[in-house]
């Protein structure tokens, strides 16, 4: 029995131009089963942040049986377990729904603020990720290009490459760099023979202008751009240094420092394996897009992933996510959309190909690269196997309780 339990009156407030009451309730607090299909934000409120973080712990195989412990009814009251500075604590809030929300929601905003506006103007995913789960959230980083273009690279100071990176191909494209490490550029990509570099450089700088215009202006830079640009500069020169561009195009293909029409860089399956291992780990993870949101996807918006699937003829990789809107909503699915979904057809040709659209559907799967390039923060927290909640016993007599004001 925890020694002390905070007595947190009701959130007050509202958002927007609506307040927010709450009625008393007999109900019992659980349904037979918990689902993400439950979970429903309501259109006059902003708290996507916490209903996402619930909805993306439900997403996990002990999801389900952790939320029920969170919550215990005991008479009029129902009390909810939180962590605080990652110590774990109780609240007891009165049995009384706020409209459109949730025992668990209004609890974690007692704890927060105690008012709903100040809340959930500055409402944090990564905040409600550590009150429900204690411990740290984890940034899980975006690709590369995601986060910044090519050409800002290239226009970029950068203090070393590792030989085997997109900032060794940027060095590439910059002869004679004295920031780049020459000794790792020489032994991963002209096996350790450095008059290579010296050639693959000399080529370069007899024409850098058009090596500039191959980076500049694109949201990605693909593989075979690269390739099909490198033999055009081929063909255009009277003496080219064939033995160093075989060994760079080698290297690129090998490395796939970049993405391809028909492969994941490298930064991608980074990206989908982290996303896999935090699921596997039992860590809930949620995802915002950027500040201008890709078609479909709202920004300043919190959405959950809920799990990965893979096509069998193409062997792409999905993101399947929630976002926290009801699927039955009637007025908002005019201008707020659900999601950005993919699927892949098969044309006229017998050719499959990749279809994304804005979809009404509040559950929906994207693309391992549209969802890349889509968001700008993807967070898991503390994994559901190591968390230790301090049991509250229904026989027990009440708790100790402080007045939380």
């Amino acid at each position: 029995m925890p020694s002390n339990v905070l007595d947190a009156p009701n959130p007050k407030g509202g958002r927007f131009f609506f307040s927010i009451s709450h009625a008393k309730t007999t109900e019992s607090i659980y349904p037979p089963r918990l689902a993400v299909d439950q979970i429903k934000q309501g259109g006059n409120t902003g708290n996507c942040f916490l209903l996402s973080v619930i909805n993306a712990i439900l997403a996990l195989p002990e999801g389900e049986s952790y939320i029920r412990q969170l919550l215990i009814e005991k008479s009029d009251k129902v009390y909810v377990h939180f962590f605080q500075d990652d110590k774990p604590m109780w609240i007891a809030v009165e049995k009384s729904l706020p409209t459109n929300w949730g025992l668990l929601s209004s609890g974690a905003l007692a704890l927060m603020s105690g008012d709903y506006d100040k809340t959930l103007k500055a409402g944090d995913a990564r905040q409600v990720l550590r009150t429900f789960l204690g411990g740290f959230d984890t940034y899980i980083a975006p690709s590369i290009q995601s986060r910044t273009t090519v050409e800002e690279l290239y226009n970029k100071r950068i203090y070393g490459c590792s030989g085997e990176d997109i900032y060794s191909f940027i060095f590439l494209l910059r002869p004679y760099d004295r920031l780049a490490t020459e000794v790792l550029l020489i032994k991963h990509i002209f096996s350790d023979d450095k008059s290579l570099l010296n050639d693959w450089w000399d080529w370069v700088a007899q024409d850098p202008e058009s090596w500039k215009k191959l980076v500049s202006g694109k949201e990605l830079l693909f593989e075979e751009e690269v390739l099909n640009f490198i033999d055009c500069q081929q063909q255009k020169s009277k003496d080219s240094p064939l033995k160093a561009i075989l060994a760079v195009k080698q290297w690129l293909i090998k490395n796939k420092l970049l993405p391809g029409k028909n492969h994941y860089s490298k930064d991608e399956l980074i990206v989908y394996s982290a996303l896999v291992e935090a699921h596997k780990a039992q860590q809930p993870i949620v995802a915002s897009p950027k500040a201008k949101a890709s078609e479909g996807l709202i920004a300043q918006h919190s959405y959950a992933v809920l799990g990965f699937t893979e096509s069998k003829m193409t062997h792409r990789k999905f993101v399947i996510l929630r976002n926290p809107y009801a699927e039955d909503r009637w007025i908002t699915q005019f201008f707020l959309p659900g999601g950005r979904q993919a699927k892949e057809v098969i044309d006229n040709k017998g050719e499959i190909r990749l279809e994304i659209s804005t979809t009404s559907r509040s559950t929906f799967k994207m693309e391992l690269r549209d969802f890349s390039q889509a968001f700008a923060y993807i967070d898991s927290g503390n994994s559901l196997n190591k968390i230790k909640i301090e049991q509250l016993e229904e026989d027990s007599p009440s708790p100790s309780v402080v007045r939380l004001s």
